[in-house]
């Protein structure tokens, strides 16, 4: 599907590049949909996705995704970079330390909640304890107010809804505004 960028670029209000599409068949003729995917690239072809360096990638920090099931994260990573943020991701809490090791410019994290392993707070608390002080924001798909046993200092919890395509890149430019002392 050729225009599939300026067809999410619609959606979300400019052109995405970079993205391809894949037939999901039902195993006749027809493709029943086709589901958008950001490219695989290795550390040293394309400064898009993790483990890429992140530095490289814009003037400002970048946006590290971490969720356990890896085309939620390229999903939330597509929507970030089709804010203009520079957003890399991780499979998994254990994943995302090495990557906020690796790369101090990592300005924020937004991870999803439930992850096995290592959970979101449990990322938070470890990130925190080696020094990490950048905002941190926890993905969920129950209902925020119900998680009443945060870590404290958690910048925000958002649900996975109809609604993260515009509430998570809002929050994110306002949690880094706010990170770099702007106003």
């Amino acid at each position: 599907m050729d225009y599939l960028g300026d067809y999410l670029g619609s959606i979300h209000g400019s052109r995405i590049d970079g993205i391809s599409a894949v037939p999901v068949a039902d195993g006749c003729c027809q493709p029943l949909c086709y589901i958008a995917t950001r490219p695989v690239f290795s550390s040293t072809s394309c400064p898009v996705s993790h483990p890429s360096d992140p530095s490289g990638m814009a003037d400002s920090p970048a946006v590290l995704v971490v969720d356990d099931d890896d085309f939620t994260a390229q999903m939330t990573a597509m929507v970030l970079d089709a804010a203009g943020f520079a957003a890399v991701t991780a499979e998994g809490g254990i994943d995302a330390l090495d990557v906020v090791a690796q790369y101090p410019s990592i300005g924020v994290v937004v991870s999803d909640f439930e992850m096995p392993f290592l959970d979101g707070p449990g990322l938070y608390a470890e990130l925190r304890e080696q020094g990490y002080q950048q905002p941190f924001v926890l993905l969920t798909g129950k209902d925020p107010a119900a998680l009443s046993v945060l870590p404290p200092g958690i910048s925000a919890v958002l649900t996975k809804d109809e609604r993260l395509s515009e509430d998570l890149p809002a929050l994110v430019g306002e949690l880094l505004r706010g990170a770099l002392g702007h106003s």
